[in-house]
């Protein structure tokens, strides 16, 4: 028989050993995992381990030749001690010693399967959070196959087996499997193919597995031959650039002119005279002489001096901008009535000399209209 551990503290230590894959050793002890609780979050995991522990017993068994029976502590020996009295006193109405190995097998795989608090939870809100496809992963097998893996536990987790039993049970799977499917180009042509073409599928999990395969793979295939032909293309841009690229540097090195003595001489005489361009112009500019400015055509009217009224020395700058605006004043005036006299004055093809010099017009009236 295996050796027994006398104290129980390093459960998380065991569980954590267990969920690891490593080598069935052959003279060192295998011990089972401890059930402690029987919540089914405790349930779920202990189940997990206790599967796990039977595979490496049997292993062992098979290498060395020993009684599986024997060696395999059973479940009730598992228990702890305080839990499996109150255990069996409650929920089984029996003492320890007339509870067998069934039954309590019996009554956890009744809890497990049973719904927790017998409170359904809104499973397609649980599936569209809880169930998701890795698109992560490269390899299509893997990743359908997980997906698959990934409902059971979500299942098991939840206490849902006995929702999904029989037929019925067996349609919503595979409808709840449907509705999270990803990419949604995968999704919508598995439903489709579902609702037309291939209705069995619908009913039984491993014809929808096939069905979701192949259509995985095909949409694998596309993407990855689109991939590639968008390299390519990319390729195609970017080779005729880089071609223009390498031309434009070769004829720009090409007309650069060689790097000798003789072309910094001629570089050197280039920059000497363009020198002395400059100093040549900036001489001519400053020795011109200065233009007459436009005399006014009237005087000023501050001092009645010919010259400008911004050059009168003896209005200030605020008289300036007053007499300046008066100027405008009367300008617009003026040129206002001057249109209004030359709308009014008469044609010119009547005129009348007068001496035989001086030509005016002529209108066979007073003339007062126009005055």
């Amino acid at each position: 028989m295996p050796k027994r551990r006398a104290d129980d503290s390093s459960d998380e230590e065991e569980s954590s050993e267990y969920s690891k894959p490593m080598p069935v050793p052959i003279f060192a002890p295998i011990l089972p995992p401890r059930l402690s609780s029987i919540s089914h979050k405790a349930l779920v995991k202990w189940d997990k381990l206790r599967m796990e522990y039977e595979a490496k017993m049997r292993a062992r068994c098979r290498s060395s030749g020993e009684d599986y029976n024997l060696v395999t502590q059973n479940v009730k020996e598992s228990f702890d001690l305080r839990l499996l009295e109150t255990f069996c006193a409650l929920r089984l109405r029996k003492d320890v010693a007339d509870v067998t190995e069934g039954q309590l097998i019996a009554e956890i795989k009744h809890l497990l399967g049973k719904v927790k608090n017998d409170d359904l939870p809104d499973i397609k809100t649980l599936c569209a959070k809880e169930l998701r496809m890795d698109l992560s992963e490269t390899d299509v097998d893997a990743r359908v196959l997980a997906y698959f893996q990934r409902f059971h536990e979500v299942v098991l987790e939840n206490g849902l087996e006995e929702v999904f039993s029989g037929d019925d049970g067996e349609k919503e799977k595979c409808k709840r499997l449907v509705s999270c499917l990803a990419p949604p180009v995968l999704k919508a042509d598995v439903k489709s193919a579902v609702r037309w073409t291939n209705k069995e599928a619908g009913k039984s999990i491993q014809k929808l597995y096939t069905l979701i395969y192949e259509k995985a793979v095909e949409h694998e295939r596309h993407f990855q031959q689109n991939k590639r032909m968008r390299l390519m293309v990319k390729d195609k841009i970017s080779l005729p650039k880089s071609a223009k690229n390498v031309e434009k540097s070769t004829t720009a090195h090409s007309k650069k002119p060689p790097r000798n003595d003789s072309g910094k001489r001629f570089l050197s005489k280039k920059t000497d005279t363009k020198v002395e361009k400059k100093i040549d112009q900036k001489t001519d500019k400053t020795f011109k002489p200065s233009i007459s400015r436009k005399e006014p055509p009237s005087p000023c009217p501050k001092c009645q001096e010919m010259h400008w009224l911004s050059d009168c020395t003896k209005a200030t700058d605020a008289e300036k901008i007053v007499l300046r605006q008066k100027l405008r004043e009367a300008n617009k005036a003026r040129q206002s009535r001057v249109k209004r006299l030359k709308e009014l004055m008469p044609p010119t093809s009547r005129t009348v000399t007068i001496n035989g010099v001086l030509d005016l017009p002529c209108c066979p009236d007073t003339g007062s209209d126009y005055t």
